[in-house]
């Protein structure tokens, strides 16, 4: 891995990329990972020595970089399995290897041919970008801090716009049904906010996954909450499907 952030130096935070043979990192893809890198890391700044040492314990930010736009978003609550803290790779590199964590993770979510992965377009960025290899153990944490509310809504402001304005998935398939939460399917908690109408005709292509299926028609109009990102005023995912899947789910 190379270090490429010396712009961030005044940041408590790190953020490296994993530059493997296969990859061609550009300018443009380069400089992207870092800003929103940055971003995640003003956020941790913005709350104290608090923020910090919930990265710390969290063995700091790991975010998906040279996500493509326009295919299949797979997604999370947050990074686990087995990772070198503090880095951005590239989802797509990961597939072409033939074992892994993140190969064998791909895997279980979308069958695929290995000659078929750069025309899905396939993308990976969890909700909230911290490595913890138990994602219980991460959540207890998050729930811990004295402002978990506002920090949950900082983050998922970053996350959010990554998704609308850069990967602009046509599927989202969110790999954790317990936290699906975050996207507006509980009536009764806004967070990012969007309105979904249930699909009762599942493809056959997704039926394996046994999710609950629904298509993004906007955003939620609850008078009486408003969303963590009121700055969005309309949604690039129109028409985009969400699949609700149970992958990781808490153990009874």
């Amino acid at each position: 891995m190379v270090e490429y952030s010396n712009k961030m130096s005044k940041l408590p935070i790190k953020i490296y990329i994993a530059q493997e043979t296969n990859s061609k990192w550009n300018i443009c893809s380069k400089r992207h990972a870092e800003e929103l890198a940055r971003q995640y890391a003003e956020v941790v700044s913005s709350f104290g020595t608090e923020g910090k040492q919930f990265c710390t314990n969290n063995c700091g930010l790991c975010i998906c970089a040279n996500n493509p736009t326009g295919g299949i978003l797979v997604t999370g609550i947050n990074p686990s399995g087995d990772m070198a803290a503090n880095f951005a790779f590239s989802f797509k590199n990961a597939l072409h290897k033939s074992k892994g964590f993140w190969h064998d993770k791909a895997k279980e979510l979308i069958d695929m041919r290995y000659e078929l992965i750069d025309e899905l377009k396939l993308s990976y960025l969890d909700l909230f970008p911290f490595h913890n290899s138990n994602q219980w153990k991460f959540i207890d944490s998050l729930k811990r801090m004295s402002r978990s509310l506002d920090f949950q809504r900082c983050i998922l402001e970053v996350t959010q716009n990554e998704i609308e304005n850069v990967i602009k998935p046509k599927l989202i398939i969110h790999a954790n049904a317990s936290s699906a939460y975050y996207w507006g399917l509980n009536r009764n908690a806004m967070w990012m906010g969007y309105k979904m109408e249930k699909l009762n005709d599942i493809p056959n292509s997704l039926q394996k996954l046994q999710g609950r299926l629904y298509l993004i028609t906007g955003f939620r109009d609850d008078m009486a909450r408003e969303r963590i990102n009121s700055k969005l005023k309309d949604t690039n995912l129109k028409g985009t499907i969400f699949l609700r899947h149970g992958l990781y789910n808490r153990p009874n």
